[in-house]
């Protein structure tokens, strides 16, 4: 005790005396702990008097290291134009274990961080080489803070605290985990298709989306950022064996934006069939009236890039209950673009057909045009997977344009 605080006596008097910056390297620690050694001894070697010999600063610099530094002696202090470099070598080197503890976490989840830990405890294992327990004392916290560094850069959104374990001469580093920063708290999830009816969506499926969804709540946010594709085919996995979609041999993609509220957008789009019932009304024009209509349609792949749908659709207007029916073919070329041709009734008439997109939270357009130089065509945005809006021409109307709402069920 007494000599302790003569140290501390002789390092205060150190310190209060000026003197000139001087460089200072210190050798022998573990890397991770010398930026501390270094600012240690800098600070006592800086402020001796410059006119002292260097004899006596160099007993006064090691007095100082072999009290502060527990764990470790001064093997040299060597001095090259005015720079001392400290070489310390550990009195009672012992061999570390590292026991990483994960968190309880559900299939599959456990495995996910199973997968980010490989290696790390290896790299842990390196940082304690060597080193004496006692030397705890002095570089804990750096090696709390050099560790939680490692760990965040495979394990983002975690962190790490440590218990140092001796057992028959064996010490251990014992590793726990807890979540920390933005955690996940809620699910916004939406079900869409262009090809299936939301509604039936909806019954089978959305309750299965939010009970798959459940382990993720309160995790990092970061995390689940960084196993983003996982949990997309995780998702995705978890609803192929629903029966509308089996059935409907759909294809089902995930798209998962982690957040503190998480917006879950899933798409299930049927590669055999399709089917469509909406209704609309206008506003704007005297010539248009509420209706209601269904599209019914087979799918096949043409080619390995063209995708081919024969259909009908059933379009009856409110006011005479007229029934107006349309049969054609469409093809796709790529991606929501469909080009098609079709024939309808009453009139027989043969009309070209295109459309452009249609996603949920995008705009769309579609147009047709019919071989008596008769066309109409839509621009809208798709607001939700229920209601559109969109701006609708026809040039056989008298009021050609018109605002229209279309509920999609």
């Amino acid at each position: 005790m007494r000599e302790r605080m003569a140290v501390v006596l002789l390092l205060a008097a150190a310190l209060s005396l000026a003197g000139p910056a001087e460089a200072l390297s210190v050798r022998g620690l573990p890397e991770w702990s010398l930026p501390l050694a270094e600012r240690g001894l800098r600070a006592v070697w800086e402020q001796m008097p410059s006119e002292q010999a260097d004899e006596g600063r160099v007993r006064l610099l090691r007095l100082v290291a072999e009290r502060l530094f527990d764990g470790y002696s001064i093997g040299s202090v060597d001095i090259l134009k005015g720079e001392p470099t400290v070489s310390f070598v550990a009195l009672e080197p012992v061999r570390w274990k590292v026991a990483l503890f994960a968190p309880d976490l559900p299939d599959p989840l456990d495995g996910w961080f199973d997968s980010d830990l490989e290696g790390i405890r290896a790299s842990l294992a390196l940082l304690l080489d060597g080193l004496p327990p006692a030397a705890l004392s002095w570089c804990g916290r750096a090696l709390e803070e050099t560790v939680r560094d490692r760990i965040g850069e495979c394990l983002p959104g975690w962190t790490s605290s440590l218990i140092f374990r001796s057992e028959e001469a064996e010490w251990t580093m014992e590793v726990r985990f807890a979540p920390q920063g933005t955690l996940l708290l809620a699910f916004d999830p939406h079900l869409v298709s262009t090809t299936l009816p939301v509604t039936l969506l909806r019954t089978d499926l959305k309750d299965n989306v939010l009970e798959g969804l459940e382990p993720l709540l309160g995790l990092p946010v970061a995390w689940l950022a960084h196993h983003r594709s996982r949990i997309e085919s995780w998702i995705g996995e978890g609803l192929t064996d629903r029966r509308v979609v089996s059935r409907t041999a759909a294809r089902v993609d995930v798209d998962f934006r982690p957040e503190r509220i998480s917006a879950v957008d899933v798409s299930v789009e049927s590669r055999r069939y399709v089917l469509w019932a909406w209704a609309s009304a206008y506003a704007g024009t005297a010539d248009r009236y509420p209706e209601v209509g269904i599209h019914l349609g087979r799918r096949a792949q043409l080619f390995r890039w063209w995708e081919g749908e024969l259909y009908y659709e059933g379009i009856v207007e409110m006011k005479d209950f007229e029934l107006e029916s349309r049969w054609g073919f469409r093809w796709s070329p790529w991606g929501d673009v469909w080009l098609g041709v079709e024939t309808v009734y009453p009139g027989s008439l043969l009309w070209g057909r295109l459309s452009l997109g249609g996603r949920v939270g995008e705009p769309y357009l579609w147009g047709r045009f019919s071989e008596e130089s008769d066309h109409n065509f839509g621009l809208g945005y798709r607001l939700t997977e229920f209601i559109s809006l969109e701006l609708h021409y026809d040039n056989g109307d008298e009021d050609r344009l018109s605002l229209r709402a279309i509920g999609n069920l």
